[in-house]
C-alpha cells in the first residue's frame, strides 16, 4: 500500500485476466476473466467508469462500471498526475460503443469483494 493523500486506481493485464488494483489495499477491486478468445493485449481507461481491453482475436471488450464503484474523481489533480487527466479527458469511446454490437460471454467472470467507495 501507498501513503498517498488520494487514492489511484489501476488495471494489470495477463494472459487471460484483468485485475483492478487501488493504491489504499492489497487485494484486487476486482478480477474480470475468460472474456476473450486468445491473449490480452491491450488496456485503456476513458474517465472513471470505463475500461477498454483487446486482445489478438481482434476484439475489443467495454467494461462499465458503476458510478462510484471505484471511487470518485479527486476534485483538485496533483501538479505530479494532471497530464494523465487531461489525457483521458481527450479520449471519447462513446462512438464505439454506440456501434459495437453487445454480446454476452456466458462463461465470463467478474469477481469483487468491493462495493461503492
Amino acid at each position: 500500500m501507498l501513503d498517498l493523500p488520494y487514492r489511484m486506481v489501476f488495471s494489470i493485464g495477463t494472459i487471460d485476466q484483468v485485475l483492478i488494483f487501488a493504491t489504499d489495499q492489497l487485494e484486487p477491486l476486482a478480477v474480470i476473466g475468460n472474456i476473450h478468445y486468445t491473449s490480452i493485449s491491450d488496456m485503456a481507461w476513458q474517465g472513471s467508469e470505463k475500461l477498454a481491453i483487446s486482445s489478438s482475436d481482434g476484439y475489443i471488450t467495454f467494461v462499465t462500471f458503476d458510478k462510484g464503484f471505484l471511487g470518485q474523481r479527486v476534485k483538485e489533480v496533483p501538479d505530479d498526475i494532471k497530464h494523465f487527466y487531461e489525457a483521458m479527458d481527450k479520449a471519447n469511446y462513446d462512438d464505439l460503443l454506440k456501434e459495437a454490437p453487445q454480446v454476452t460471454f456466458k462463461n465470463a467472470t467478474f469477481k469483487s469483494k468491493m462495493g461503492p467507495t
